[in-house]
């Protein structure tokens, strides 16, 4: 059984202000460092390690080509799902992506989180100019309504923003 150590806050009547946060042991030495830090920025300071550093910059608006591990018995395969990001939720561990795709005339979207395991890696084939946060007027559209513009001018010179050519 693994050890683990309790650090947090409790107000004498444990209300609103009551927060405990239970961690292992091994991390214990890391904690007593910050101890001063409040419950978000600690778990925040544990999660960064979870965090993945090659992601491309993306927005919403882009259409993505997400690379899948899909994994079947004792195989393991890469799978591409190639869709436009219409929405991006969250921020650091718990951000989520999702992407629509058309798969004849039926809509496809998926949802996930962008520093989950089950994706190898995010290619960028195309950005695309949205004036919205979130697109989801796009699940009522069809035809060329559906298309966005493209997003061409002026990105050449920012760093980092390279596209997938075909």
């Amino acid at each position: 059984m693994q050890k683990r150590i309790l650090i947090g806050k409790i107000s004498s009547t444990f209300g609103v202000g009551a927060s405990i946060v239970a961690v292992p042991a091994r991390v214990s030495v890391r904690l007593l460092r910050i101890y001063d830090m409040d419950t978000q920025k600690l778990i925040e300071s544990i999660n960064t390690d979870a965090l993945k550093s090659d992601l491309p910059h993306f927005d919403v608006g882009d259409t993505l080509n997400v690379h899948l591990r899909i994994v079947e018995g004792a195989k393991e395969r890469i799978q591409v799902y190639q869709g436009t990001v219409i929405s991006r939720k969250g921020r650091g561990i718990d951000e989520n992506m999702t992407v629509r795709r058309m798969v004849g005339e039926i809509g496809v979207e998926k949802t996930w989180p962008i520093n989950s395991p089950l994706i190898a890696k995010i290619e960028v084939v195309r950005r695309g100019d949205a004036r919205r946060a979130k697109l989801y007027f796009l699940r009522d559209r069809v035809g060329k309504s559906r298309r966005l513009r493209d997003r061409r001018r002026g990105m050449k010179h920012v760093e980092g923003m390279t596209t997938v050519h075909r």
